[in-house]
């Protein structure tokens, strides 16, 4: 069997994709390792169209029985390879082969990838991660309950991560190396936090803590910042963006720009006829869930008007 459309990723972006896909009646398989991706991460989302404030779960759960009900199918696999071939009809098709061995055929493609959280890179980071160093404030929270707490980052990302933790903490740093990048009403929440102390102006020069990193007990204490200053502390938050998770595009020979992010035009179309992205994994300005949504929206009717000519080729 070939699908009309294969998509690689199970974000908001994927999943919106596959639902306005099966929506167009294209055959579409959405291959997913972590159903809803860094959404499951969110506290709460109140940029939603429709919804005044939703969990990231939930949001993620209902984007997936939509793309379900819409007759989109979705397997829980790694994608480790895809390639172009053909298939037993002899025509063009993207092969993309995953770890359980199998191989799925589809006439087009959409990487929905998303990205992976960016470290530090100093001392003690690595050695403390899992031990006092996070990088999911919503999964975390509840460890640091009357603690004190540092947050790295000025995005929208670390804005909410420190109104996350000050509902738990006594006490929340908020180290911005410039200027704050949240949204005006994030901005205006933080400011209005008592718990919350912002920081600007410097970085991270070291974590360090009590125990050998390697052995049990082991725990975040100190942070130490370029500017000097010491911040007493009992867990670091990482927020300062994501990496995109491009290999398999890159591979297929999908154009990245200097970023490693996929270029896509309006259409989200990328440089290959019948391959498109959306989401973190491409060269949009503004890395959320909405935006991402949208473009996969876009990506899924360009889909289904390149296979439609293609239909009318192979009639030939």
């Amino acid at each position: 069997m070939t699908y009309g459309l294969i998509i690689i990723g199970g974000g908001p972006a994927g999943l919106s994709g596959g639902m306005y896909a099966a929506r167009l009646n294209l055959k579409t398989l959405v291959l997913a390792v972590l159903p809803g991706g860094l959404l499951t991460n969110i506290h709460d989302i109140e940029n939603w169209p429709g919804e005044k404030s939703i969990s990231g779960m939930d949001l993620a759960n209902n984007l997936m029985e939509h793309a379900k009900t819409s007759g989109a199918e979705i397997k829980f696999e790694e994608v480790t390879a895809v390639e172009k071939g053909k298939n037993e009809a002899g025509e063009a098709v993207f092969k993309v082969k995953t770890t359980g061995g199998a191989v799925y055929e589809s006439y087009s493609l959409l990487f929905a990838t998303g990205g992976k959280h960016r470290l530090l890179n100093v001392a003690g980071e690595k050695e403390f991660s899992g031990k006092g160093v996070s990088y999911c404030a919503l999964c975390d929270a509840n460890f640091y309950k009357d603690k004190t707490v540092l947050v790295v980052g000025g995005g929208d990302a670390a804005a909410k991560d420190a109104m996350v933790l000050a509902e738990k903490c006594s006490k929340v740093y908020m180290l911005v190396r410039s200027v704050l990048r949240a949204e005006a009403a994030n901005i205006k929440l933080l400011e209005q936090n008592p718990k919350i102390e912002i920081i600007y102006g410097t970085e991270v020069a070291e974590i360090m803590g009590t125990g050998v990193p390697s052995a049990a007990g082991a725990k975040v204490a100190l942070v130490r910042l370029k500017s000097g200053r010491e911040l007493t502390v009992d867990g670091v938050f990482v927020a300062i963006g994501l990496d995109p998770m491009n290999v398999l595009a890159k591979d297929l020979g999908v154009k990245l720009n200097d970023k490693g992010e996929i270029i896509v035009d309006r259409a989200s179309q990328t440089n290959l006829a019948g391959v498109y992205a959306a989401g973190d994994c491409t060269d949009i300005e503004i890395k959320q869930a909405i935006v991402g949504s949208s473009q996969a929206v876009m990506a899924a009717f360009s889909a289904y008007k390149y296979i439609r000519n293609l239909i009318k080729i192979y009639e030939k």
